[in-house]
């Protein structure tokens, strides 16, 4: 009798216990990956974020048309692609009881009214022997002065509301929205190093190719836009690092761990580098609370060698910033601080460029209550609101508030600023609401987009979409960016 040669029952046993281990693994690798449905909806919402952002920070009429057909197309393609998909418990859902979703609703609503009713004319009245605009085709309408600015209304705001549909839906996983998250900061990581390499070339035209009369950076015409948006990608990337960090199975992905601190510290030059002068004192104040908060997440977890270098790498990090941003930027930065040559100071220059805006603002708001005078209409009337001997004070840069609310009050009125303000409180509140303790990833992203809306008390961040769609991707993104708290709901989703 002949015996047949092989392994030992041995090592058959363990090769199968081996095989049936990479099984497993291979299977829980599968279940966890992303269906298409929460792929497409990070893909919808990376490429709206994305696309203003790279293309003059949205500002630019001629170039933001295509957002809300990108929107509602990619709104209906993701919706269509979940009513196909056999996997039910990750269709795309609308949550049609959410307060937020119907507030941005009413907003669009006025928007279209606004741009359907829009077109008065410029006249010189000769009764009250003053220049006036006519009345809109239906007085008792909402109304805006020119059409083509109506529609630009549109162009920013459907695109946002949608933003906030996808990230607003129950179906949608905290891997999803903390995968967005990821994109915004690497996008912004881009942007940063896009924008460096203009300016150490010294050229006065964005993308080498526009001119660009006063100073700008990266994508963005306006120098207090990038800072904006750098300022909350800071804050995101620290809120992100501190997750990793925080979380015992991240702490293996040392590879997402160093994008995220390289993306943290471009944004905190970018910040810099954007020579706005909030931006500047805000991304280094801002390293106090992410460097307290950062600290308290991690020391108990560390080894003293660990810790030795955690400071010594944080500390490299900070002066690598510093030194870039005076090697490269200091004539820049200082030419920025430095006051004017004239007698007035800080307070009574910025206080006499910004307050006869908001008194202008508060009167065209009185004088249109409910609806205000459409998209950009503060731009018209402003002068018709100044004696003539004050017209000289009407330049360029006045066709702004520099009070985001303020000119959504005098330009929308009470029903699409209250729509807004609704949208806000109740984001607001889903970002904070049952929340056990201390949470470490949300406060940090929150720290930008509380920096942000005290900056539009005094500016105008949020005329430029890309920064009012990262700053709604933060907030709308916090209420569902951490991992379900019950088993049950975390075996579902996660």
């Amino acid at each position: 009798m002949f015996f047949e040669s092989g392994p030992s029952i041995e090592w058959q046993k363990r090769h199968r216990m081996t095989a049936r281990f990479i099984s497993n693994r291979f299977m829980r690798t599968g279940r966890s990956a992303f269906p298409k449905t929460q792929l497409f909806a990070v893909v919808l919402v990376s490429l709206l974020m994305l696309y203003p952002a790279w293309l003059r920070g949205g500002t630019h009429a001629g170039w933001t048309w295509p957002l809300p057909w990108i929107a509602i197309g990619g709104l209906l393609l993701w919706l269509l692609s979940g009513r196909l998909s056999q996997d039910r418990a990750n269709r795309p859902a609308l949550f049609l009881k959410d307060p937020a979703l119907w507030a941005g609703l009413l907003f669009l609503l006025l928007l279209i009214l606004q741009w359907w009713n829009a077109g008065r004319a410029l006249y010189y009245d000769v009764a009250a022997r003053a220049w006036s605009y006519s009345p809109p085709r239906h007085p008792l309408l909402p109304s805006a002065i020119t059409t083509a600015e109506a529609r630009q209304m549109l162009d920013w705001f459907l695109p946002a509301w949608v933003i906030l549909v996808v990230l607003r839906s129950p179906s949608l996983w905290p891997r999803a929205r903390r995968a967005i998250w990821r994109v915004a900061v690497i996008n912004a990581a881009l942007l940063a190093i896009f924008g460096m390499v203009q300016f150490a070339s010294g050229t006065t035209n964005m993308y080498w190719l526009l001119p660009m009369r006063p100073h700008f950076f990266a994508s963005f015409g306006y120098p207090n836009h990038a800072g904006s948006y750098f300022l909350m990608s800071e804050c995101l990337a620290a809120g992100l690092l501190v997750y990793e960090l925080e979380d015992t199975v991240a702490r293996r992905r040392v590879g997402r761990m160093l994008v995220l601190s390289l993306a943290f510290l471009l944004s905190l030059v970018g910040a810099n580098f954007a020579l706005s002068r909030a931006s500047i004192l805000l991304s280094w104040l801002l390293l106090l609370p992410i460097g307290f908060v950062i600290g308290r997440v991690t020391w108990q977890r560390l080894r003293p060698a660990h810790r030795v270098n955690l400071v010594i790498g944080s500390l490299a990090a900070i002066v690598l910033a510093a030194l870039l941003t005076i090697g490269l930027g200091r004539d820049a930065i200082r030419t920025e601080f430095k006051p004017e040559d004239d007698q007035k100071t800080f307070f009574d220059r910025e206080t006499n460029f910004r307050w006869f805006q908001l008194e202008t603002a508060v009167h065209i708001w009185r004088d249109n209550p409910w609806y205000g005078v459409g998209g950009w209409g503060y731009r018209y009337l402003m002068a018709h609101y100044l004696p003539t001997d004050q017209w000289h004070r009407v330049s360029e840069g006045k066709a702004n508030v520099h009070n985001d609310p303020v000119q959504f009050l005098s330009e929308f009125g009470l029903v699409g600023a209250g729509a807004m303000a609704g949208v806000v409180v109740l984001l607001g509140c889903s970002a904070f609401r049952r929340r056990q303790g201390f949470d470490a990833m949300i406060a940090l992203s929150m720290l930008g987009v509380g920096a942000v809306a005290l900056q539009s008390l005094i500016d105008l961040p949020f005329r430029s979409p890309a920064v009012l769609y990262l700053w709604l991707v933060i907030l709308a993104g916090a209420g569902g960016a951490r991992k379900p708290r019950s088993p049950a709901a975390l075996k579902s989703v996660e």
